[in-house]
Formats: structure tokens, C-alpha cells, sequence
């Protein structure tokens, strides 16, 4: 009936929902007699033989999609079929509220979050605590990406989970794999100054007076400067190093 010309499975660390894109040949009109509708589950697995060893078998999954975009051409006849993956209480991305979170941790909102729509949560992070914090129209998912790209935490959904993790504390961890040059079929490498900073100062008000403080952080000069509200010293520190480190 139909061949797959290309397969695209994309799985970014944080922010982003996977994605998977099929490239089929549709010589034979398939997919015009029988087209998937928008919104159809799709399963996705990579299957692998003899990768490592003569005959061994292994599978990779990709995980669970939604299917949102289908484009046809000619000719020859072909139909490419982008998806998207979600979680399973559709919910979490769609319905705003309000709501003010008052002394807890993100490992705590997270939670909180998490079992409302029956998601698990896994997390790789040291204690964040937060003083006061206003969710306002915003979906729980936007709200709690955004609390964890502040202070510089990755955050992915996959199978019915949900992953927060501490990029700098995964860069020092030990590789479980090196990959040579002379293992690489193509390779390049871009270095960029725009962007990249050594140190950075914020600017911020507390107590009940709204004094205004300032905390530097690094040196060197390229600085990087912001404003922000905090709940204390200590996490002016956070987020001005979290800023730096994104």
C-alpha cells in the first residue's frame, strides 16, 4: 500500500514537545482513499538490527502523537504526516486559571500540578523555594514551564510524565558515551560570542519599604543585567546565575 520514505523524530531537552514527521510513498493513492483524521493517536518505535552485534535486535520508542499536519505532492504521489506529542489529560495545556501559590517549593507546585491530571512527576533538582508566586491565566503547563525556564530547570513531558532536571548538574555527571570523530560520517561546529555572558547583576526590591538591592554575580565584561522581583537574596542569586547559565 504505502512505503516510508523518511522518518523525522525530533526530541528536544526541554520546553518543546517531540515531534515525529513520515514521508510516505503514496503511489498507489492510499492515503487517499483511507486519510488519517487530525487528531489521531500514532505509536512511534525505532527498530534496530545488528546495531552492536551480528543479528541483535532493539527498539527504541518514541513515544505517543497526535497527529496535526498532512501535506500531499506530486508527482510521484507522496504524503507526509507531522505529529505532535501530548500528554494524556489534554487539560494541562488548554485550561487557564488563577491561582496564587504562597511558601513551597517548585518540587511541590510540580506535584501539586502533576496529580491533577494523573501525571507523574520525576525530578532532578535541588530545593527552590518560593516565597509567593501568582499564576494568572495561564494553563497549568505554560505556568509551570515558565517557573522552571526562570530558574534555568528543564522540563519535558513524555508518556505520561512529567521531567524536571537540572541541566548543570547532568553537564558535570560523567558521559556514558564518546563518540569519535572518526565515528562520524559528517560533523561541524559553530562558536558563537553574541549571547554568552561571563557574570551578571540584578536589580530588585524587598521588604516593605521596596528598598532596592543589587547583586553581581561572575565577573568579567560581559555582564548581563536584569530586574526582577524576588522573594530574598538568596534567590536573586538563583535566578541571576540561572540567567547566566541559560
Amino acid at each position: 500500500q504505502s512505503r516510508i520514505k523518511q522518518f523525522t523524530y525530533e526530541d528536544p531537552a526541554s520546553g518543546e514537545s517531540d515531534t515525529i514527521s513520515v514521508e510516505l510513498d503514496n503511489e498507489n493513492a492510499y492515503f487517499l482513499k483511507k486519510i488519517p483524521q487530525k487528531g489521531s493517536k500514532i505509536t512511534a518505535e525505532i527498530q534496530l538490527y545488528s546495531w552492536e552485534k551480528l543479528g541483535e535486535k532493539m527498539s527504541i520508542s518514541c513515544g505517543t502523537f497526535c497527529c496535526d499536519t498532512k501535506e500531499f505532492s506530486g508527482w510521484p504521489l507522496t504524503c507526509t504526516i507531522g505529529a505532535t506529542s501530548v500528554p494524556e489529560k489534554q487539560a494541562f495545556r488548554v485550561t487557564q486559571r488563577s491561582k496564587v501559590w504562597k511558601k513551597t517549593t517548585i518540587k511541590e507546585i510540580a506535584n501539586k500540578l502533576c496529580s491533577s491530571y494523573a501525571l507523574r512527576l520525576v525530578y532532578d533538582a535541588g530545593t527552590i523555594n518560593i516565597a509567593k508566586l501568582e499564576q494568572t491565566d495561564k494553563t497549568d503547563c505554560a505556568f509551570l514551564t515558565e517557573l522552571c525556564e526562570k530558574y534555568d530547570l528543564y522540563i519535558k513531558v513524555y508518556a505520561g510524565k512529567v521531567y524536571i532536571y537540572d541541566p548543570v548538574k547532568y553537564e558535570a555527571k560523567k558521559s556514558i558515551k564518546s563518540i569519535k570523530i572518526d565515528d562520524m560520517l559528517q560533523w561541524s561546529y559553530t562558536g558563537s560570542l553574541i549571547g554568552t555572558y561571563t557574570g551578571g547583576t540584578i536589580k530588585y526590591t524587598a521588604g516593605d519599604e521596596e528598598k532596592e538591592y543589587t547583586c553581581k554575580v561572575g565577573s568579567g565584561s560581559r555582564i548581563y543585567s536584569m530586574s526582577e522581583k524576588v522573594d530574598s537574596l538568596a534567590d536573586a542569586k538563583l535566578q541571576i546565575t540561572a540567567k547566566i547559565n541559560s
